[in-house]
């Protein structure tokens, strides 16, 4: 699993870059579309930074469940005709 540092560093590598572009050829003649552009990236910035606390949450229950499955057996199971049975 890759470290947090990359992906942070990724996303400032991209915001960068898109803020420059985005400024570089539009700046000058439509002032209020750069406006535009750069508060629609900071709310979806912060969209996807709610979402990702989010997710791992439900990742950290998911854990905590999933290791008190682990001590318990599950029983095998076959197909049959009227569904899956247990052995």
């Amino acid at each position: 699993m890759g470290h947090p540092m990359w992906l942070v560093a990724a996303g400032t590598a991209i915001d960068a870059t898109t803020g420059w572009a985005v400024y570089h050829f539009l700046g000058p003649r439509h002032p209020r579309l750069v406006r535009i552009a750069f508060y629609s990236a900071a709310a979806y910035r912060t969209y996807l930074a709610i979402h990702n606390v989010r997710m791992m949450q439900q990742a950290q229950r998911l854990g905590s469940v999933s290791s008190l499955d682990d001590s318990i057996t599950a029983e095998p199971v076959r197909p049959s005709r009227r569904g899956y049975v247990a052995t």
